[in-house]
């Protein structure tokens, strides 16, 4: 059983897309493929799909990936849903952009995973590509999440480094709980 197996069993858990996110994506004057990984539910893909973009999203949840390929046949969305390990998956030619949302923490027993998955993407990606990486906010993390890109060997351009509001609402205790997130965007420039 994958992680969050146990939480997917309430709809639409992490609730809607960040409308920041949203509102980037839509004034991108391409739209392409976009690899989300730890796509979960597919917040972000159905609704990146909803856009005009060709989304493949991968999470280790099986059940998350069915709710995806369900909801994209609902609604006749351009949605691939792949179950599978993540942090193996390449990021091939046809790849534009990269979104990695809420996925990476840097706590301390996924720091190196982690790592080792943001240098592979920016090794993997090609020249023109997109990352996208949504954190929460924090001036440790952010330091070593932009001394990534700087490290990488390759030159990049930061097309976005804004700060995000979002509440997240807890559908079973009705909860609420106000974060913040760094929305992180970098192109690979042609070398």
């Amino acid at each position: 059983m994958a992680l969050y197996d146990n939480i997917y069993d309430v709809e639409d858990f992490f609730g809607e897309p960040y409308p920041e996110l949203i509102e980037f994506f839509k004034n991108l004057p391409t739209k392409g493929v976009i690899l989300d990984l730890g796509c979960g539910q597919g917040r972000d893909a159905l609704a990146l799909s909803k856009l005009g973009y060709q989304v493949i999203g991968i999470d280790e949840s099986k059940l998350g990936i069915n709710q995806i390929i369900q909801k994209a046949k609902q609604l006749h969305l351009t949605v691939t849903g792949i179950t599978g390990n993540l942090f193996d998956y390449p990021v091939s030619n046809k790849i534009d952009i990269v979104l990695i949302d809420f996925l990476i923490h840097f706590a301390k027993d996924d720091k190196e995973r982690e790592l080792a998955l943001l240098n592979r993407i920016s090794q993997e990606l090609k020249p023109g590509g997109i990352i996208c990486i949504c954190i929460w906010k924090s001036k440790e993390n952010e330091k070593i999440l932009k001394n990534i890109f700087l490290s990488s060997g390759h030159h990049w351009e930061i097309i976005n480094d804004s700060y995000l509001n979002y509440t997240f609402k807890d559908k079973v205790s009705n909860h609420s709980v106000d974060m913040q997130f760094n929305m992180f965007i970098v192109k690979k420039k042609n070398e």
